[in-house]
Parts: structure tokens; sequence; C-alpha cells
């Protein structure tokens, strides 16, 4: 077994956005004409991209959009409190609905077709679903996060197995070969860095789970994030969560990519834990506004870690933060062999893209969750 210990040097609701993505069209042919750098830094090729993009900023709108979600009516469209969603090889839409304890199956025009899952602690049931995701091969894995097991059930709703996991897991994926992985956390000794302040640094450990035994593979442990503990006026102690995270995913070939999203890199790893490369770009840090506290820090992370989302030809999405009033998404998109190739302003937040659509979860201005599906199509 290998395992990568590291710090990187550099580097919401629900709505349901299909888009068509045009990465296809995203040649290299002519990339000698973009000024990115590839060096060998102790054994390990780094990519390093300008701030500027390969094919500079790109604004899409949405088409052909299925939505999801009402705010009285039937049952089956009133959604609680979605929290992700995945799409099945027939096109199907799992909401998984945090607040009813449930996922919600719909068709690929959004008709009602079953709902999975419910509250509880018995077989085929959850308690605290947090994460999940589909396998190529049909079948639904799902973490449920209070209960320490993952359930799975096949695409019609039959509940299949379930197995035990050690811990706190959170985060959820699936590769090419059906396998699931997720990750623990785990306090390190804390650090008193005044006398109302602690901070406590976090080992992020990343894991292959084997779909039917259950037995896990360490693909790597990972330094960076760490939370915090400031005492209150009234003497008591309350934590405080970090800006920067360790972001990860698995790409549609299984491999590993993740960093610590403090600075602008991320590394690539292979599916048996071995280092392959690294990418990043050059980038200027964008201050966080009302940030007053002295411990606090004052610049935003280089990239929101809440997802890494790849489309169907392995380019990675990676969402950035924006001003306040900033019209739409904005995502850094870089391709397999991290090539940043462009800037993509998007409708809604990204979370799926399949079957030439992207899925996405928001709650509108109206008040009520939607999910929706469209074709993205860049403007002229």
């Amino acid at each position: 077994m290998t395992t990568a210990r590291f710090i990187p040097l550099l580097l919401g609701f629900l709505l349901i956005v299909s888009c068509s993505s045009r990465s296809g069209e995203e040649s290299l042919q002519h990339e000698d004409s973009y000024d990115y750098t590839t060096t060998v830094v102790e054994g390990v090729r780094v990519v390093s991209n300008p701030e500027e993009s390969w094919k500079g900023r790109v604004e899409y709108t949405a088409a052909d959009v299925v939505s999801i979600g009402v705010d009285e009516g039937e049952a089956a469209y009133m959604l609680n409190r979605p929290f992700d969603l995945k799409v099945d090889a027939e096109g199907r839409i799992y909401v998984l609905d945090w607040g009813d304890t449930q996922i919600q199956v719909y068709d690929a025009q959004g008709v009602y077709v079953r709902t999975i899952g419910r509250k509880g602690q018995g077989p085929g049931e959850f308690d605290t679903p947090c994460y999940f995701d589909i396998s190529g091969d049909g079948r639904l894995f799902i973490m449920d996060g209070r209960n320490q097991r993952v359930t799975v059930f096949d695409l019609e709703g039959t509940h299949l197995r379930d197995f035990r996991v050690q811990g706190f897991y959170s985060g959820m994926a699936c590769d090419a070969k059906n396998r699931p992985y997720a990750q623990t956390q785990t306090p390190q000794k804390e650090t008193a860095v005044s006398d109302e302040l602690q901070e406590i640094p976090l080992l992020t450990s990343i894991y292959r789970i084997d779909p039917v035994s259950g037995e896990r593979f360490l693909l790597g442990d990972f330094e960076g994030e760490k939370s915090m503990r400031l005492r209150t006026e009234s003497g008591g102690m309350m934590s405080v969560s970090s800006p920067y995270n360790i972001a990860w995913g698995v790409s549609p070939d299984g491999e590993l990519y993740t960093g610590y999203n403090e600075t602008y890199q991320l590394s690539v790893y292979s599916e048996t834990g071995e280092l392959e490369f690294r990418f990043g770009r050059e980038y200027t840090p964008v201050p966080r506004p009302d940030v007053k506290a002295d411990w606090a820090p004052k610049l935003q992370p280089a990239f929101n870690s809440r997802r890494l989302v790849f489309d169907e030809e392995g380019n990675l999405w990676l969402e950035l933060f924006t001003d306040e009033g900033f019209e739409g998404i904005l995502y850094d998109v870089f391709s397999p062999e991290g090539i940043y190739l462009r800037q993509a302003v998007v409708p809604y937040r990204i979370y799926v893209f399949k079957h030439g659509r992207a899925y996405s979860l928001v709650l509108p201005e109206d008040g009520f969750y939607s999910a929706r599906s469209c074709r993205l199509i860049s403007a002229p």
C-alpha cells in the first residue's frame, strides 16, 4: 500500500441543470501557442499555467431546461433539503433529500419515478445520508454517517446489502471500476495560538472501499486543513472552521485529484496511490469581505472545495469565489493533462455532467428548492 503525505505548495441547493459540454472541441494540437510550462520537481511532473486561460472566458446560457421542484402541489415534487444529485445511464435523476431522509428518482423529463430508502436504522434505512454515488454497473452507494455504514441498492430501489465503516466518513465517489471512495478526518495535537484561540490540525485520509467486503485501501493522508477553537466571553469554547479545505474527487479514469485550496495546485494520483503529476495556475488572491477578526484568514481560498466536477471528456471544473453581485457561477476548466483551458460562466452550480447535459441544485429567489437539467450553449 502506498501512502501519500503532502502539504501542497500552491493551489448548492438543488438545481439540476443538464448542459451540453463543448469540451470535446478543446483539441490540444495547438497548445504550443499557450504559455504554460512543464517542469520536473523531485521526479514529479508539474504543469504551471499563467493566470489567463488558453481560451479566455466563455459565457453559457441554459437551453432545453428541465425543472423539478414546486412550492406546493404533489409531495413527490416538493423537495425539502436536497443535498446532492446523480444521474444514471438511462438519464434518470436521483436527488438525495437530506431533510426527508430519502432519495427521490425522476426520469429525464422530470417525471417522478420512485422513492428509495427511509429514515431508520434497519436494513435499507438511513439515519444521516450525507453522500452517495451511482456505479457504472447500476448500484447506488449511500454513505450513512450516523449509522457508520454504506447502504447499497440497485437502481430499482431494492436493498442489496450494507457494510460497516469505521469512523465518520464524508464524501462519496465511484470510479469506472465501480469502486466507492470516501474520506475520514482525524484531529491531530492542538496548538495554542493565544489564550483565546487553539488550532487543531486535521489529517484527511482518503480510501477506496471494496464494494463487496467493505475493506479499505488507503490512497493517502493529506495535511493542511485545520479547525479552530475560540474561547467565548462566557468562558466556553466554540469551534470555528477554516475557509481552506482539502478538496478531492475521482476522475472518470479512476485517478484521484486532491489539493489544499489555500493555494492553487492539485495533485493527481493513480489508482494505486502513486503521485502522477501536479498542476495549477497563477492567481491573484481575492480578499474575503467583512472579515474583522485578527486570527481569521483575510483571503478567499483559491477555489471552492465543495466538489470537483469532471465533464464527460475528463476535464476538471473548479468553482471560483466571486465578488458580490456577480451573475452566474464561475469555473476554471482544466484538461486531463492539467492545461488551463478556459473560464466558464454558467447559470447554475454544476453537480454532474452526463449525456451531454449538466445538472445542478439551487435555492431560487422564490424560496423553494428546485432541480433542473439543461444543455449549456456558449454565447456568440
